[in-house]
């Protein structure tokens, strides 16, 4: 095993002979309680932000969720993700806390691991797919579809990192990584590079490119599609969409600045650490935000006249495929009426400029 130093109580210490991260001390530096406290009221924070956001989310709605715009879903997804992180999470630091050693028994901080893995894995993929989606809105025009109930969406964001958790329970690789359960200090270290690492970097330039173009396309080019009906429902999908992203950059830059750091040493500054603790642990609250911008726009169109009678339906008025598919608008009365066309369909274009923006 190579030679690696890590620095514990101020002092670096040799972890040569460390056979898991339950052989190293529990991470101090003269800020143990700083870093967990810290971590435990954003914690706090962020879970009362989520289930706030996902009761109010469903609160007098009338339709099937899957009938909802994307924004809206993404909402509530990214909210579920943040409340069970949030738990396992918020258990996982008070239980060192607490007890000033790592948790116990190594089943115990196993599982916490997984569902850490799970849950920040499926909103990184998930996000990745906001960022790609937004981008193929405003460069093609093509909405990418994700299938009844969300199945694609579902089986790639959580399904993907279910796998790969469960190989990596079957590997051993969950434990202590010193200041919580993640992957393993030691016998984890190759799969925490492999596995959230390196991905998480390439994910975060990736969405970092697909964001600064999709806002150049709106910015910019905006003239080039001003008056077109359709293209202001693709605008507004695309600015909901990028309020997902910036959402993202700020909860995990600081991870992957960990991330980076830990790619050439083990010897991390502590400030790193309390950025770590705090930007990862405030998804909720950032969600929460995200709902409120959505909503307020959403408002601010109905006071304003803006709204169709397709945003009925969609709380953020994205005007969701899937709700839209049902409906048609009368060209003389204007009733929404029950119908098997898609209205986003070529054949039917001419209805929607000829009516409503969708």
């Amino acid at each position: 095993m190579m030679a690696t130093t890590q620095a514990i109580h101020g002092n670096v210490s040799d972890t040569s002979f460390s056979q898991s991260g339950y052989d190293l001390e529990v991470y101090d530096n003269g800020h143990f309680y700083g870093i967990h406290l810290s971590a435990l009221l954003c914690i706090l924070i962020s879970f009362l932000c989520a289930v706030t956001v996902t009761i109010a989310s469903f609160t007098k709605r009338k339709t099937n969720f899957f009938t909802w715009s994307k924004s809206d879903r993404f909402v509530v997804y990214i909210a579920i993700c943040d409340s069970l992180f949030n738990i396992a999470h918020s258990l996982d630091h008070t239980h060192v806390l607490v007890t000033k050693s790592h948790v116990k028994p190594k089943q115990l901080c196993a599982f916490y691991g997984f569902i850490l893995s799970e849950f920040l894995s499926a909103q990184i993929f998930m996000i990745n797919l906001v960022a790609i989606n937004a981008f193929c809105l405003m460069f093609f025009n093509k909405d990418i579809p994700f299938g009844k109930w969300d199945h694609r969406l579902l089986i790639w964001t959580f399904g993907a990192p279910l796998l790969a958790s469960i190989v990596a329970v079957s590997l051993n690789q969950f434990g202590p990584n010193t200041v919580f359960c993640f992957m393993d200090a030691i016998r984890g270290k190759l799969m925490n590079t492999v596995y959230l690492t390196i991905p998480l970097l390439i994910v975060f330039s990736v969405n970092l490119v697909l964001y600064g173009l999709t806002y150049w396309r709106l910015k910019v080019g905006a003239t080039k599609f001003k008056g077109s009906r359709m293209s202001s429902r693709t605008r507004r999908v695309a600015r909901n969409m990028i309020l997902f992203l910036l959402a993202f950059f700020v909860q995990y830059w600081a991870a992957a600045l960990f991330g980076a750091y830990q790619l050439f040493t083990d010897d991390i500054p502590t400030v790193i650490y309390y950025f770590l603790t705090t930007f990862t642990n405030i998804g909720g609250f950032l969600n929460g935000l995200v709902y409120i911008v959505i909503r307020r726009r959403f408002l601010h169109r109905d006071k304003s006249g803006e709204k169709t009678s397709v945003d009925r339906l969609n709380r953020s008025g994205d005007a969701s495929p899937s709700a839209m598919r049902h409906i048609k608008i009368k060209k003389q009365e204007g009733d929404i009426v029950k119908s098997k066309d898609n209205i986003l369909s070529p054949e039917s274009s001419s209805t929607i400029h000829q009516h409503e923006e969708v």
